[in-house]
């Protein structure tokens, strides 16, 4: 078997900096605030267009 030595952590910051100083639920909090509603306009209760299930995707008719 190969033996291994353990090696002490290490002080050096992590890849790609420092996290914020802010609380995370704080920001979350401060982007829903602040975010736009999406308009929802001639969506269809029941009906996926994006869903390969859906007859109107397959362009299939009521037949």
């Amino acid at each position: 078997m190969t033996e291994h030595e353990a090696t002490p952590e290490s002080d050096s910051l992590l890849p790609g900096g420092n996290l914020p100083d802010e609380d995370p639920i704080e920001a979350v909090s401060k982007a829903a605030r602040n975010d736009e509603p999406v308009p929802i306009e001639q969506i269809e209760p029941g009906v996926d267009p994006d869903s390969a299930d859906s007859s109107r995707s397959l362009n299939r008719t009521g037949d």
